[in-house]
């Protein structure tokens, strides 16, 4: 049973709250509690629901995200989109459980996770941004924004299949960064700007 310091059993709850997700064991708040060796008191104390510790996980996951996106340097938007799209695996595989909560533990998308939300739409406008300034309609920009994510996404969640619990430090798989800049090119085809392509 983990044992934790006055002042950090926030943090205790948190990095739990990740091993329950991990070893896909249900995340309860009287669970939380034993594994940390506290009262279910002192666990609300910090969180109101699971569903509260969970958006937290999910911002601590969007923060990362959209740092390693901001910190993206490129001399295109081509580049840069393409680069985002190995960041996306990337992240994914380097945190696996942030990722799962991020993307499908719960809906974050409801009012009483206005801040979250917004997290993750800043997060998302950096891919977004780069599809509009490489297309300009904008109708055309929203469907290619679309099928952008999906292509980067979907191989994210193939690619953490192939990582498993042997996996102590994931890193991009040889031949990820050509899948995704094929999936990207086969995406966009033509409508890269001639300059781009």
């Amino acid at each position: 049973m983990a044992h934790y310091h006055h002042g950090n059993l926030k943090q205790a709850l948190l990095k739990t709250g990740l091993q329950f997700i991990k070893q896909e064991k249900p995340l309860t708040i009287r669970g939380l509690a034993k594994a940390v060796d506290v009262t279910p008191a002192a666990v609300y104390r910090h969180f109101t629901n699971k569903e509260a510790l969970l958006a937290q996980l999910a911002e601590e996951g969007f923060n990362k995200m959209h740092q390693a996106f901001s910190d993206i340097k490129a001399p295109t938007a081509k580049e840069r989109l393409f680069r985002i799209g190995e960041a996306y695996i990337h992240f994914a595989l380097n945190h696996p459980e942030h990722f799962h909560i991020m993307f499908s533990r719960f809906d974050w998308h409801s009012e009483t996770f206005d801040e979250l939300t917004e997290l993750g739409n800043a997060t998302f406008e950096s891919l977004a941004s780069t599809c509009r300034e490489l297309m300009p309609d904008e109708t055309q920009a929203e469907w290619l924004i679309a099928a952008t994510w999906s292509q980067v996404h979907g191989y994210a969640m193939l690619s953490l299949r192939k990582c498993t619990d042997s996996c102590e430090q994931p890193e991009l798989f040889p031949n990820d960064a050509a899948v995704i800049r094929h999936l990207i090119e086969a995406t966009w085809g033509p409508h890269f700007p001639e300059s781009d392509r």
